[in-house]
């Protein structure tokens, strides 16, 4: 089974609950999704603070999973949003996110394996946020995000931080449900980002549990 199957697999089996990170949980549940998974919160608000006036622009949300970010693409007036991901579930879940928040019209999701995958399009923002930690090459993924990203448009990602404790225990325990998971300090970040074409780059440090880098860079 290739990689990417593994991770398709992994969400498949897990899109319910991940969602549920969002909303869905008790109290309790969802403090300690702030607590401990703070950089999901914050690399959020850093994606729409980044991207700036949406109003007529168009979006690709690589990796969608349940649809939050493109749901939020459409509030915020984008006038074309399409989210992919390889996870049948996520899509559905996605859909149904956009029909109850009443932006149906506005987003549409492909079920789709973006390596192969060739998208006959660009768009103004391309983003592909808590992807990275899934995939070992990189470049496989930058190099295309940058082709699809417009002239003056924004790239934007955000990459697993490696740190002493955290990192070997997670990747412990995706190893055992059989999902691959990748770090990166800054200077990796920067070295995968300039490989792949991408200058302009703000490389922002995400603290607490669940650290992330978030990235964004200028095309």
């Amino acid at each position: 089974m290739s990689e990417v199957d593994k991770v398709g697999r992994y969400f498949r089996d897990h899109a319910r609950q991940f969602d549920s990170i969002y909303e869905g949980k008790t109290r309790i549940g969802r403090w300690l999704d702030r607590r401990f998974r703070s950089s999901i919160f914050i690399r959020y608000a850093l994606t729409f603070e980044h991207a700036g006036n949406l109003e007529g622009k168009s979006v690709l949300d690589i990796g969608c999973g349940p649809g939050r970010y493109s749901v939020e693409f459409a509030h915020r007036k984008a006038a074309r949003v399409l989210g992919v991901d390889i996870s049948d579930e996520m899509i559905e879940i996605a859909k149904g996110e956009a029909r109850k928040e009443g932006v149906e019209d506005g987003c549409e999701f492909r079920l789709a394996d973006i390596f192969s995958a060739r998208l006959q399009e660009t768009f103004d923002v391309v983003i592909a946020m808590g992807v990275f930690d899934y995939v070992r090459e990189p470049q496989t993924l930058l190099v295309p995000m940058r082709e699809y990203c417009k002239p003056g448009g924004k790239v934007m990602a955000s990459f697993p931080k490696w740190d002493l404790i955290r990192a070997p225990i997670r990747r412990w325990r995706y190893k055992i449900k059989n999902c691959p998971v990748y770090y990166y300090t800054h200077e990796r970040t920067a070295e995968v980002l300039t490989s792949a074409g991408l200058g302009d780059q703000i490389i922002k440090d995400i603290p607490g549990r669940g650290q992330d880098w978030f990235v964004c860079c200028q095309v």
